[in-house]
């Protein structure tokens, strides 16, 4: 009778030991699948040269595609500028993996009526991409 119950007490820890080590499997990669995806941003063009332009010429723009090449929704938090002859404004604030934004940018060279030679300006995309802040630079050349 002893062995009976032994037996019985066996093969029951032995299913509740599958039972857990699966249950704590799924558990365990599924929240490693999770952990794993992520945003990521991605910017075409990645930088634009305006030429040569008078700084009496009219405001010069510019529209860049924005995309989530991750798995994970991308949250653009916020887009800013290195300087007041430069706005940025971004069409949508969160995309889905795969989604694309416009980012329309403006250079004003009337900004810097005295200015000559090379200009560069940045712009900052601020998002939950793991790899930080992006940034775009746009140039110009002022007789």
């Amino acid at each position: 009778m002893d062995n009976l119950k032994n037996k019985k007490y066996r093969g029951l820890l032995l299913i509740l030991a599958v039972v857990f080590l699966a249950v704590g499997g799924a558990v365990f990669f599924g929240y490693q699948n999770i952990k794993d995806s992520v945003a990521k941003i991605a910017v075409s063009p990645p930088d634009y040269d305006f030429g040569q332009i008078k700084n009496r010429d009219l405001i010069q723009s510019r529209d860049f595609e924005v995309k989530n090449i991750g798995d994970d929704l991308l949250k653009i938090q916020g887009v800013l500028t290195s300087c007041g002859c430069t706005k940025a404004a971004i069409d949508k604030l969160v995309l889905s993996p795969g989604e694309t934004a416009k980012l329309n940018v403006n250079f004003d060279p009337q900004y810097h009526a005295d200015a000559k030679g090379e200009i560069i300006r940045e712009i900052y995309i601020e998002s939950n991409d793991p790899a930080g802040e992006t940034v775009i630079k746009i140039k110009a050349f002022l007789p």
